[in-house]
């Protein structure tokens, strides 16, 4: 991310990189879309268009690649983000149809000059882990999100946080402790 525009760079096996860039028209447009998306979670907002800024990072994120994604029959998307793009939760990013959740499998790193090669342990291992099974803002809820979660504890140690627990609060105070 530089000051004035969004570099997105695609790296597919076999294939040469693929460098992509959205010139913004001011500089404060990411971070206002940032936090209109943020702001859309939050249960006392009903916002006249939710999905907005979750289509506006597709929009800068994904859709420029959509033809080689789908060529490539890719399945899993790998994403390292930079500055206040960590910040965004690319589950929820939406093409006007779909999340991309519900279209790839998604990963998360940081840096990739801050990763060492080592293997963790599942005894360094903790996680928040939690959703939402009830429907919420008009969304209808998501089936096995309990199943999941309850799948995940059994695998790593984790503070489950489902439903009414599932607040910005909680995941805050539980995952700075």
């Amino acid at each position: 991310m530089m000051r004035d525009r969004l570099g997105v760079i695609l790296s597919q096996p076999g294939q040469p990189l693929q460098y992509q860039q959205t010139t913004l028209t001011d500089v404060q447009e990411i971070d206002r879309t940032f936090e209109d998306l943020y702001a859309n979670l939050s249960p006392f907002l009903v916002p006249a268009d939710p999905l907005q800024p979750n289509q506006t990072f597709y929009n800068w994120l994904i859709r420029p690649f959509e033809t080689q994604l789908q060529q490539q029959q890719t399945n899993t998307l790998v994403f390292i983000l930079d500055g206040v793009m960590r910040g965004i939760p690319v589950a929820s990013l939406h093409d006007g149809e779909q999340y991309l959740i519900e279209k790839y499998n998604l990963a998360l790193t940081p840096g990739l000059q801050l990763l060492t090669s080592r293997s963790l342990t599942s005894a360094t291992l903790q996680t928040v882990t939690g959703g939402l099974t009830e429907s919420r803002q008009g969304f209808d809820p998501l089936p096995h999100v309990e199943t999941e979660v309850t799948e995940i504890a059994t695998l790593v140690p984790s503070e489950i946080l489902l439903d009414e627990k599932f607040t910005r609060d909680r995941i805050y105070s539980t995952s700075c402790h």
